[in-house]
């Protein structure tokens, strides 16, 4: 969500001068929570919605186009840990910051489209 907010919403910055990390879960989420008021809903939107949005493409496509993807447990792990890499290299590479609540929030995302998924499976049945 960082790089998405860096290219279309905000200043460009691509570099960070030290490791930037939060490993206390929901600490991010709740700092932006607090921030959402009625005049200004930008800040929520961005961080929290953004990276909760974005990945439920993920979970509805991954069971389509890979079997092993239809088991919900094996799609969790294997997006979570792919997401922990993503995160951990963004610190590295010092591009991002590694936040743990961007893992949890990704994971809703590709749970939602995973459920999504379910739903269309369901209904093609029927049809």
């Amino acid at each position: 969500a960082l790089l998405f907010y860096q290219i279309f919403l905000g200043p460009y910055r691509t570099h960070f001068t030290s490791f930037t990390f939060n490993i206390r879960p929901f600490e991010t989420i709740i700092k932006f929570s607090m921030k959402c008021t009625d005049a200004d809903i930008r800040p929520f939107l961005i961080n929290i919605v953004s990276n909760i949005v974005i990945f439920i493409p993920a979970g509805f496509l991954l069971p389509v186009l890979f079997k092993k993807m239809k088991n919900f447990i094996f799609l969790l792990v294997t997006t979570a840990a792919a997401l922990f890499v993503m995160e951990l290299t963004q610190m590295i590479l010092k591009i991002g910051v590694f936040d743990v609540d961007d893992i949890i929030l990704n994971t809703l995302g590709v749970s939602i489209g995973y459920v999504m998924y379910k739903i269309a499976a369901e209904v093609r049945k029927k049809l």
